[in-house]
């Protein structure tokens, strides 16, 4: 078994790129070492290596050395980074993916603050710790990815249809996506589709759907100028009423009144 070297851990604290950027998108960097981001809240556009992700709170950003990466505001996030060049947590980390959609955010929002405590308080038991916090941030990741892969696992041959029919709706979210159109694109009965689908997301094909034209639609509010109608017609809604309705179910909020609070959220 390899030895658990401890990282140095740089910097941890709250990232609020609205305070550096002025909303406009981040340079691209090449990083140096190991960057765990939480966002505090959903909003913007993540790149790592040419690869997209719209950030929601509920995303964990893993991001390992030597990678390209930039922001599209808003984005605002409890960070830690941290040096590591060997041992078990070094490929523990290496392992993770750059981008992964938890179920335990209050989890690691807790250790994410409990870090930056640690981190700022200057007293040497705080660093013993914080290298503890560490240790357990570091391993619920991985079991948690871990957990993931074996799902993925169990659901055998049937994992390549999920992923070919989630290509197919992330590439036609303005499209009839109904549970007869997609299962027929991947060959499959509307009720085994319907079943192994939602055994890989935990969640139905409708769920999944109105979750990602929601996601889209965020993006769309934050970073363009376009009426809702026109957003509610991009993102997939049959007409702007409904757009409102399925927003303001999932959010709690109407549209713009959801992304006016993101960006004084952001700004302060």
């Amino acid at each position: 078994m390899k030895d658990i070297v401890l990282p140095e851990v740089i910097t941890a604290g709250i990232y609020n790129v609205a305070l550096t950027e002025k909303n406009r998108t981040t340079k691209k960097r090449k990083t140096t070492m190991f960057e765990l981001e939480l966002p505090l809240c959903d909003g913007g556009v993540s790149f790592t290596d040419g690869e997209s992700v719209p950030i929601t709170s509920d995303l964990l950003i893993c991001a390992k050395p030597d990678r390209i990466r930039h922001t599209k505001p808003p984005f605002k996030c409890y960070y830690v980074h941290m040096i590591l060049h060997q041992g078990l947590l070094y490929d523990m980390l290496t392992e993770l993916p750059d981008y992964f959609v938890t179920e335990k955010r209050e989890e690691y929002e807790a250790m994410f603050k409990q870090l930056i405590e640690f981190y700022n308080s200057g007293l040497s038991t705080d660093t013993v710790m914080m290298q503890s916090v560490i240790l357990r941030l570091v391993s619920t990741l991985h079991n948690e990815c871990r957990g993931a892969k074996q799902l993925r696992g169990e659901i055998g041959s049937n994992y390549g249809v999920i992923e070919k029919a989630l290509d197919y709706i992330r590439e036609h979210l303005c499209d009839d996506l109904r549970l007869e159109t997609v299962s027929a694109k991947v060959n499959m009965s509307p009720i085994y589709f319907h079943n192994i689908f939602k055994r890989a997301t935990a969640k139905t094909l409708r769920e999944y759907v109105e979750e990602q034209r929601i996601k889209k639609a965020i993006n769309m509010l934050m970073v363009s100028e376009k009426n809702l109608t026109a957003i509610a017609m991009e993102c997939g809604f049959s007409s702007q009423a409904y757009f409102n309705y399925v927003f303001k179910r999932k959010k709690g909020k109407p549209p713009r009144e959801y992304a006016k609070e993101l960006y004084e959220n952001y700004r302060k």
